[in-house]
């Protein structure tokens, strides 16, 4: 079983290979994007410095023309009011240092990492009973570990139970003919109907 510090090891490594890929796997990106801006309202593991581990976003990048050198993701930026559409470049420059203007009302400083924390925090009962849940569904499940695929596993299901299968599609399909029938007389009876009207 992990310790805390294990898992918050973890958590710092997937983040910043997060925040290294950002704009390589569009899962990824979106993915931070939730977490930052719908999730915890956070920016970086630590804080916005951590986009300089991004070459979009670092600060030298500016040299080779990046505009979003010095800045940060827009999902960093905080709502502002009244804000229907999110500004998407609300994050440029804002770590420059001739930045105009207190970057901390636009964007979150607190890091996802403490972020995180504080929400465990807050839900630490839910979070407690689905851990606890979890790890009782794995030892329950530790002596079935299924070698075989799905496939493969509804073939021999098929197999098995070939004569009920066969009986139900038999069963469905006079089931249609018989519907098609009582709809065909039903047609006739009305064109007679309507003959006699005539």
């Amino acid at each position: 079983m992990n310790t805390p510090f294990q898992i918050k090891s973890q958590a710092t490594s997937g983040f910043q290979a997060f925040i290294v890929h950002y704009r390589d796997d569009p899962d990824q990106q979106n993915l931070i994007d939730w977490i930052q801006e719908k999730w915890l309202q956070c920016c970086g593991i630590e804080g916005p410095k951590d986009w300089d581990r991004n070459v979009y976003f670092n600060c030298s990048s500016e040299v080779v023309g990046s505009r979003e050198a010095c800045g940060v993701p827009f999902s960093c930026c905080k709502q502002k009011a009244n804000e229907i559409i999110k500004n998407k470049q609300c994050g440029y420059d804002v770590r420059k240092q001739d930045y105009h203007g207190d970057s901390s009302l636009v964007i979150y400083d607190r890091g996802c990492l403490r972020a995180g924390e504080d929400w465990i925090e807050r839900n630490l009962v839910p979070v407690a009973g689905v851990a606890v849940g979890v790890a009782v569904l794995q030892r329950l499940d530790a002596s079935h570990i299924y070698d075989k695929g799905c496939l493969q596993a509804g073939e021999e299901w098929l197999e098995r139970n070939l004569l009920f299968v066969a009986g139900v599609a038999v069963g469905v399909a006079f089931l249609q003919i018989l519907g098609i029938c009582f709809a065909q007389n039903l047609r006739a009876d009305i064109y007679a109907q309507k003959a006699k009207w005539n």
